[in-house]
């Protein structure tokens, strides 16, 4: 059985809130972040329609999910540290590797992207989201959560989600070389430092058996995993291997 949450938000649209395990909720949310980062302009087309990283290939990887119906209106990944460490750690290496000395667990939430509408309506899903990714987290024994963004968004992420910077601005080759800040969200300090933020993303609890869940260990379908190749840049830290197509594995 999947574990899932359903809620009315604005526009009365039925969001489903999970973790994506079905080929269909899966394909779904990597091609809506294929469409808003080649709206934005930070990928190149690509025959696939679909935005796979190495990440997505890996079980410390897992796609969350807003659905209505079938069609995904919102997704992030969530990337805990591990084989190939995080995705920002190729342009932010320094600032990754202080926090992996510290012995604190570390996930970057990747691949956001929400099916644009009003900003009325979707800020609410969106949010609402980004709740399920920080209880999942926290539930996970994660300690912190970075994220990379552009500058002109980093003042929401500080002033209303409790992220700080941890960085200077520089250009991310994984999306066109747009200008990415590195960003910190400390689940330990956000009680005491960011209370009206930690209860936005607290306050309202996933129940437990949303929470609680994990993604199988199942093979990322070959037709999605094969999008891998047009990623383009490098990862960032050296490994024994990269998980073929065939074999890759979806948190």
């Amino acid at each position: 059985m999947i574990a899932q949450s359903r809620e009315t938000a604005s526009r009365q649209v039925a969001v489903t809130y999970k973790l994506a395990e079905r080929p269909a909720e899966l394909r779904s949310a990597l091609h809506l972040v294929y469409r808003n980062y080649l709206r934005a302009g930070l990928i190149r087309p690509n025959p696939h329609r679909l935005r796979v990283t190495p990440w997505h290939l890996l079980p410390t990887t897992e796609v969350f999910v807003g659905v209505d119906g079938d069609d995904a209106v919102c997704t992030a990944s969530l990337v805990t540290d591990g084989e190939l460490g995080i995705p920002m750690e190729s342009i932010f290496p320094e600032e990754i590797e202080a926090r992996r000395l510290t012995g604190l667990r570390f996930a970057e939430v990747s691949c956001l992207a929400d099916r644009r509408g009003r900003t009325q309506h979707c800020f609410p899903i969106l949010k609402r989201l980004f709740e399920l990714v920080a209880q999942s987290s926290r539930r996970r024994g994660i300690d912190l959560l970075l994220i990379a963004v552009h500058p002109h968004h980093s003042r929401f992420y500080e002033r209303f989600l409790g992220f700080e910077p941890i960085g200077v601005t520089k250009n991310y080759d994984a999306v066109c070389d747009h200008p990415a800040v590195p960003l910190e969200l400390d689940f330990l300090r956000l009680p005491i430092h960011h209370p009206r933020a930690y209860r936005t993303l607290f306050e309202n609890s996933f129940p437990d058996e949303i929470l609680d869940h994990k993604s199988r260990n199942s093979p990322l379908p070959a037709a999605i995993a094969s999008a891998v190749r047009f990623y383009g840049p490098p990862v960032s830290r050296e490994a024994s291997f990269i998980p073929d197509a065939g074999q890759a594995m979806c948190a």
